[in-house]
């Protein structure tokens, strides 16, 4: 999709949508108050329901490029979000974005343009099988999954392992990381030596980046399924995807540096992929960061103020010990 920056002076008459909004017009959403996991979420959610009701943009305030948070680090929403229009479940919906001073303008396809590219593309078999065979891998990837649901051809999961596989071949990061899934849940294939090819798909996906794929062989290694068990391998893959911001990835990499699983013991890095997953949403990293204020172990100093603030963050997400510390201390 087209992405403009405020450098692009051709876009002048864009670019006035982001110095002259009309807020009557434009649905804002702030996200300052969210943590990552949950901005991208409600990001995803927003599109999806706006572009529902035919609304044609939309407007995310993140925050300046130059903000910092407490890690030093250049605000993670203002940096990220260009990552997000390229979420599978939303790109197809996605014209264009500007990435403007402290926020971003989504310009959404009219749902008549979607439809008519659905109509000329996606369900023009003809054409996908022609692209398809002369060796496009997202052409095989979209045959595959529509002979996998029956979407405008008949269902044929043989069909759809076939092509599935050629557009994995061909490196398609999004049909190996299907590949591994469909080897994984046993469908449409052998249940000999199944765990095993389900692993080589998704570690084909994760050595390209594939950020899901990289937490699952991470927890495939971890537990031996599939594959010999090596601890030290998958806190390699675990901390691969923290460092992507997986935050379930990040909580684990600080389990693991505090345990000496897989690496050296490190309360210092352990404290610092804490707070990493505290920051990013995690609750039972918020309510052990809080608990680390509170005694004064892993910060600079003991600070109630700071240890009650994350604990309130934890229970606000349903942590139940954080809870009845909250109630407590109010």
């Amino acid at each position: 999709m087209p992405v403009l920056t405020e450098s692009t002076s051709s876009q002048f008459k864009q670019f006035k949508q982001c110095e002259e909004p009309d807020q009557n017009y434009i649905p804002t959403i702030d996200l300052h108050d969210h943590n990552y996991q949950s901005a991208k979420n409600i990001v995803i959610k927003t599109i999806q329901e706006y572009h529902s009701l035919s609304v044609s943009r939309i407007r995310f305030i993140t925050g300046r490029g130059n903000h910092t948070n407490s890690n030093g680090e250049r605000a993670i929403l203002y940096k990220t979000f260009p990552k997000w229009m390229s979420d599978i479940t939303i790109d197809h919906l996605i014209e264009s974005y500007i990435q403007c001073n402290g926020f971003y303008l989504v310009i959404l396809k009219s749902p008549d343009e979607l439809e008519k590219e659905l109509e000329s593309t996606f369900f023009n078999v003809n054409i996908i099988q022609q692209e398809a065979t002369d060796g496009c891998d997202e052409a095989q990837l979209i045959l595959g999954l529509m002979y996998l649901d029956g979407e405008g051809v008949k269902k044929n999961v043989n069909e759809a392992l076939k092509w599935l596989t050629k557009s994995a071949e061909n490196g398609n990061v999004n049909a190996q990381v299907i590949m591994g899934q469909l080897y994984f849940d046993g469908i449409g294939v052998s249940a000999k030596k199944k765990d095993a090819k389900a692993f080589q798909w998704f570690h084909m996906a994760a050595e390209q980046g594939d950020v899901n794929a990289q937490v699952i062989i991470a927890h495939l290694l971890y537990e031996g399924s599939g594959v010999t068990k090596n601890v030290k391998e998958a806190f390699t893959w675990f901390e691969k995807a923290a460092e992507q911001n997986d935050v379930n990835a990040q909580f684990i990499v600080s389990r693991m540096y505090f345990n000496g699983e897989g690496i050296h013991q490190s309360n210092k890095k352990a404290s610092k992929w804490i707070r990493r997953a505290a920051e990013n949403g995690h609750p039972n990293a918020q309510f052990i960061l809080g608990r680390m204020y509170a005694k004064g172990e892993g910060v600079k100093r003991k600070n109630t103020e700071e240890a009650i603030k994350w604990f309130k963050k934890a229970a606000d997400q349903g942590h139940l010990e954080a809870g009845i510390i909250t109630e407590i201390c109010a």
